[in-house]
């Protein structure tokens, strides 16, 4: 068997802050919002297992932010 890849939370969180976001106080039974500096957009971010994410968390969780940190005309 394969063992998957994984990030560490530390990874991941680093990467979360270059993006522009920052953690909040605000959770869920199974995550914390993270808050774009940008936008004020909110981001749900899983808890890790472990102290550490499958791999492919971060790259989905960018993609979001990317979105999540462009301005819209309302």
């Amino acid at each position: 068997m394969i063992a998957g890849r994984v990030k560490s939370q530390k990874e991941v969180e680093d990467a979360l802050r270059e993006s522009g976001f920052e953690p909040t106080e605000e959770k869920t039974g199974t995550g914390r919002f993270w808050k774009s500096r940008l936008t004020g957009k909110h981001l749900s971010v899983p808890d890790p297992y472990e102290e550490m994410y499958p791999d492919f968390i971060l790259g989905d969780l960018l993609d979001r932010a990317k979105l999540l940190n462009v301005r819209t005309l309302h």
